[in-house]
């Protein structure tokens, strides 16, 4: 949890702050699954039961709970892609070696494949600008022991 959400829930009242971190409870104890309407019911009781700036505050708080969750799991489906086509330019330069008879090196890095790909002429243009963008990332790949 983020320091913004932290210090919105400490500003809520302490009735509000205790309903709070019950209904986190039961979700985690429920795997965030949706509650039985009883529950539902016994929640939106309760929640009426606050002062009405603390039932603001406590449905915004969760949509900004479930906003940043939706926002980092659009950064990981972006990281994954990102790196679904790092293995890809990996695959592309072990099928040269593989069509030139040479050994395929099967813990090939990124940065051995870009070298390969590039000598070969294989890299598009915007292949060419997106790795020269990217190339500060950490981006890690298997460790030989060997070298």
């Amino acid at each position: 949890m983020d320091k913004e959400i932290r210090e919105r829930i400490e500003r809520l009242s302490p009735e509000a702050r205790a309903l709070f971190w019950e209904v986190e409870q039961q979700g985690e104890e429920a795997e965030f699954e949706v509650p039985a309407d009883e529950l539902v019911d016994k929640l939106h009781q309760r929640m009426l039961e606050l002062p009405p700036e603390d039932q603001v505050e406590f449905v915004e708080l969760f949509r900004a709970i479930g906003r940043k969750a939706h926002e980092e799991g659009l950064r990981l489906v972006v990281e994954g892609i990102k790196h679904e086509g790092f293995a890809k330019l990996i695959s592309r330069a072990q099928e040269l070696d593989r069509v030139a008879g040479r050994p395929v090196k099967e813990g090939m890095t990124l940065k051995e494949a870009i070298l390969k790909l590039e000598a070969a002429g294989e890299l598009s243009t915007l292949e060419r600008e997106y790795l020269k963008a990217a190339k500060h990332e950490l981006v890690w790949g298997p460790v030989d022991e060997d070298e």
